[in-house]
């Protein structure tokens, strides 16, 4: 009854603006890894270059989720439901998950698929719209 939300987060690697191109060869086993639904989509990578000290990568973002507590979410918690009943009443609650959070900095173009995995080492089953 004392919690208002939880936040959470992951800083990922930004891709260098400088030396950013479209990844020819995205790894199908990795796009199969984070769920993502087969479709076509450009993604983005760095190829390095001397600003961004040959890594490809320059800065970092945070990608998160904003778990507001809401009253049926308290009488799930105090009910010990089980946590993929708290996460879909959470997301039915309008709360925007971590992976998707993450998976729209890919489609934007702002950091890579291999970073997302890196800092979401979680398999999904189901496939997610990067539309």
């Amino acid at each position: 009854s004392a919690i208002n939300g939880v936040l959470a987060q992951r800083l990922v690697r930004r891709i260098c603006p400088d030396c950013r191109q479209p990844d020819t060869a995205p790894d199908p086993v990795l796009i199969r890894c984070l769920g993502i639904a087969e479709e076509q989509h450009q993604f983005y990578c760095g190829t390095g270059c001397e600003k961004c000290f040959q890594t490809g990568y320059l800065g970092r973002l945070a990608i998160g989720e904003l778990l507001n507590v809401n009253e049926e979410l308290s009488e799930n918690i105090l009910a010990r439901s089980r946590t993929s009943i708290l996460h879909q009443t959470a997301v039915n609650a309008g709360m925007i998950p971590m992976l998707q959070d993450g998976l729209a900095r890919v489609r934007e173009g702002v950091t890579t698929l291999e970073e997302l995995r890196r800092v979401l080492p979680t398999r999904r089953t189901e496939p997610e719209s990067l539309s």
